[in-house]
């Protein structure tokens, strides 16, 4: 009998991370880069340039010394490999990273090495931002905490790392005494520089039903037996690991799966196209607009400098924030407002039927039809009403579904005393 033992195959992550303890001279060149995406990509390029010539970091920088052209052939080949696996993009940043270690070593690469054009993204040409009802499908296939990871992409535009990243202090709105709930909607969320692309802090809105999604998540953590804190993440990998935020990679496969049951092939990474496609439809400034998408802009300088803007202009940007913005991104009043403006057509459809055959009803007529204008009067009550939007379609079928048994009641009761 053959026994095959199982292969011990370390992810790229823990490779990474190996090569980074084992050489001091390493970790100095990462931990003097700026954001934490930077010092992935840069430790990961770095990496796999190392394992494709079979060199360590220091052989690496030897070889370049020693004999600078082959070196630079080996490097060139490593770029021409990653061409037929990866988009332009990718095999910049890797080339970038090996030149930016080498380049920490006081040697500089002056040969161009083509990695194609980088401002193409073959992979995603006909990739789009998916519309608010096609949201809607993929929020049905989602947990509370996979709710929560889109809610923070979607309907407040982070980016994964920063998504995953979040913790409870760094929304002001949010209370955690006793109940837990947002005093403010749309709530702010607070960016730090370590987790921001340009190193520098900036914040955002949360819109109200992402507030919805998050706060329910955070509900049922305690309703576990959770002790939620300042420095609770927002979002964490289960109850054996409440301390610890999401990974990245993490974070975007729980997406992933979500979209995959909906049936679309939307990368993670297009909800924050979605708040951007949303801001851009509102017309709200440019200024505005950059600032909360982290983008560096003349809002950001200043805030920046400041370290905060004044509250009222805080306020302003809030309220403009949910005037103009909220109902480009909100998934829950575009697909309700459809479904009863079509459940209320069906039954005004369904009362004109029954007034008329209340014709023969004889004296009791007055009193029937009276109760059938109160319940028109009723359902368009429902229908108008701004904060039923905010409810799931299935509560609005309820209420509409209960007023309508309520007619057929009062017919046939009508019908038997005729």
């Amino acid at each position: 009998m053959v026994t095959v033992e199982k292969l011990n195959i370390k992810s790229l992550k823990d490779r990474t991370r190996e090569m980074v303890e084992s050489d001091v001279d390493v970790a100095r060149w990462i931990n003097n880069l700026n954001s934490k995406s930077t010092k992935r990509i840069y430790a990961e390029g770095l990496l796999k340039f190392s394992e494709f010539i079979n060199q360590n970091p220091k052989e690496i920088v030897s070889s370049f010394q020693n004999d600078k052209v082959d070196a630079q052939n080996k490097l060139t080949d490593f770029i021409l490999s990653l061409k037929e696996k990866h988009t332009p993009k990718v095999c910049h940043n890797y080339l970038v990273s090996v030149k930016s270690w080498l380049k920490d070593n006081d040697i500089s690469i002056l040969k161009h090495i083509n990695c194609g054009n980088i401002r193409t993204a073959p992979t995603i040409e006909d990739e789009y931002p998916p519309s608010q009802e096609e949201l809607n499908r993929v929020l049905k296939y989602c947990d509370l905490r996979c709710k929560s990871a889109i809610s923070l992409m979607a309907f407040a535009g982070l980016r994964p790392t920063t998504a995953s990243s979040i913790q409870l202090k760094d929304i002001p709105d949010l209370s955690i005494n006793g109940e837990v709930k947002f005093t403010k909607v749309p709530a702010q969320i607070r960016i730090k520089s370590l987790f921001s692309k340009n190193s520098k802090p900036y914040f955002t809105f949360l819109s109200t039903e992402g507030c919805e999604y998050v706060a329910e998540y955070l509900r049922y953590r305690v309703k576990l037996g959770e002790i939620l804190s300042p420095d609770s993440f927002v979002l964490t990998y289960g109850n054996k690991a409440r301390l610890h935020s999401f990974s990245r990679t993490g974070f975007s496969r729980l997406i992933k799966r979500a979209f995959i049951r909906a049936g679309y092939p939307f990368r993670p990474y297009i909800l924050r196209s979605y708040f951007d496609t949303a801001m851009m439809n509102s017309q709200i400034s440019s200024v505005v607009q950059a600032f909360l998408m982290g983008h560096s802009g003349s809002m950001e300088s200043i805030y920046t400098v400041n370290k905060n803007l004044p509250q009222s202009q805080i306020e302003e940007m809030r309220q403009l924030f949910q005037i103009k913005v909220e109902p480009k991104l909100q998934t829950l009043s575009v697909v309700a407002r459809n479904e009863i403006d079509q459940v209320k057509a069906d039954y005004e459809k369904k009362i004109a039927d029954l007034q008329a055959q209340l014709a023969t009803y004889g004296a009791k007529q007055t009193e029937v039809i009276g109760f059938l204008s109160q319940f028109k009067n009723s359902m368009n009550i429902v229908s108008d009403n701004a904060a039923i939007d905010q409810l799931p379609p299935t509560k609005e079928d309820k209420i509409v579904q209960k007023l309508a048994d309520k007619v057929e009641q009062e017919v046939e009761r009508r019908r038997k005393q005729r």
